[in-house]
């Protein structure tokens, strides 16, 4: 009987881990570089939504002070 047991709460834990892996793999990273400088900065991870606006803001940032921002979403 405790064996059944303890095979059901392996079954059980095994099954949460898998599916937090798969909500670990729904991240983005954006690759960016700056065009004058070739300056890049460390890759910026997280939820397509956050990755998308940290683009937008870090374009619409740099074209104030005269930087072209170059960004690829993997």
């Amino acid at each position: 009987m405790k064996s059944k047991m303890y095979f059901i709460l392996i079954v059980f834990a095994s099954t949460i881990v898998l599916s937090s892996c798969k909500k670990a793999e729904t991240n983005y990273c954006a690759s960016c570089i700056e065009a004058t400088t070739g300056y890049k900065p460390a890759d910026y991870c997280g939820p397509e939504s956050e990755v998308d606006a940290y683009i937008t803001e870090l374009k619409n940032q740099g074209s104030q002070v005269g930087q072209s921002w170059s960004c690829t979403k993997n």
